[in-house]
């Protein structure tokens, strides 16, 4: 896949996704050519799929957080390294080590708070990001 949307989430901001998920699949015109890449905890699995699972016509990836700690060889668990950096810090580290995990080649990252509010083709807003990058913060 070329083009991938990277939230990452955890359960307080479960109560989103249902939006964020019911947006995506009303508005965005090109669905079949974007992955959406959720991380969360292993914990929070199960939760987490209740939600999803009815979104079946959206290409979603599940990455446990977890897992990425330990394929990267870092020898703390979530709840350690949230008390140690922060959360801006360790959403960073789930956003980061998402990317490399995933097989897009270019990534926007959302947070499970968004929500498409009109039509959108997602392939032409990467595309035209990528002729003019900018970073944008609200």
């Amino acid at each position: 896949m070329k083009y991938g949307i990277i939230t990452p989430t955890f359960i307080e901001h479960f109560c989103f996704i249902e939006k964020y998920l019911e947006s995506f699949d009303k508005y965005v015109t090109d669905k079949e050519n974007v992955k959406i890449i959720f991380t969360i905890s292993k914990d929070e699995l199960n939760a987490f799929n209740k939600i999803v699972k009815k979104y079946r016509k959206i290409d979603y990836d599940i990455i446990l957080f977890e897992d990425l700690l330990k394929k990267y060889n870092i020898n703390y668990s979530s709840e350690e390294l949230l008390a140690k950096y922060g959360k801006f810090t360790f959403q960073t580290m789930k956003k980061f080590y998402s990317m490399l995990e995933s097989d897009c080649e270019k990534f926007l990252v959302l947070d499970s708070e968004s929500m498409w509010i009109r039509k959108t083709s997602m392939v032409q807003l990467f595309e035209d990001f990528f002729k003019s990058p900018f970073i944008s913060i609200s």
